[in-house]
């Protein structure tokens, strides 16, 4: 589930380096070095279901449906060995997946570009080498 929040710049710089939160989007891709992160890109960030609650009140995130911060809220069902993990940049694919919701054209044509190569190598892999 995703939920928007306004965050003042100071809340949005606590948020991005508190250790039950992963960060996803293009600063989790940049966090992983393989994107350069622009400002104004937004935040993408997940939390665990358990700790959503204290990660939105810790840095006074305010509902707004069209906020900057998209706080995607992790299950407690999904295991850690399948979701993001607090304190480190989210899965690379989950990170793309996220540049499709952002609204303007450069990051989602960046999103849809390696994920179109991500499907491609895994169909190579699966297929094997063409004839």
């Amino acid at each position: 589930m995703t939920r928007r929040y306004a965050a003042t710049e100071t809340a949005a710089y606590r948020l991005l380096s508190d250790g039950r939160v992963s960060i996803g989007g293009a600063r989790g891709l940049a966090a992983a070095s393989l994107l350069a992160a622009r400002p104004g890109d937004g935040i993408d960030a997940y939390v665990r279901e358990a700790d959503a609650g204290t990660v939105i009140a810790a840095h006074g995130l305010e509902a707004e449906p069209t906020g900057a911060v998209r706080l995607r809220i992790v299950s407690d069902v999904v295991g850690a060995a399948s979701g993001p993990v607090a304190g480190r940049p989210a899965p690379a694919a989950a990170c793309l997946v996220d540049l499709l919701d952002s609204a303007n054209l450069a990051p989602r044509t960046t999103g849809e570009r390696r994920l179109r190569h991500v499907v491609d190598e895994l169909h190579r892999l699966r297929d094997g080498p063409a004839p």
